[in-house]
């Protein structure tokens, strides 16, 4: 009987499985922008979102902004 349920079950998994027909990029775009702003004179924020100073003698990456 276990067999059996278990037969069943592995037929019904593997019928089900099926690929989704590629989609061609001519005829449906993306639709999906981007658009990010950046402010260089904004504060530095923390893990919890507050405003944080960096403490003296560590270092700290900032990003170069490009016009």
């Amino acid at each position: 009987m276990n067999k059996l349920i278990l037969g069943v079950l592995s037929v019904m998994l593997i019928t089900a499985c099926k690929k989704d027909d590629p989609v061609d990029p001519e005829e449906n775009p993306l639709k999906l922008k981007f658009s990010l702003e950046f402010d260089e004179t904004l504060p530095r924020l923390g893990n919890f979102g507050e405003t944080v100073e960096v403490p003296p003698g560590n270092p700290a990456q900032s990003p170069e902004m490009k016009k």
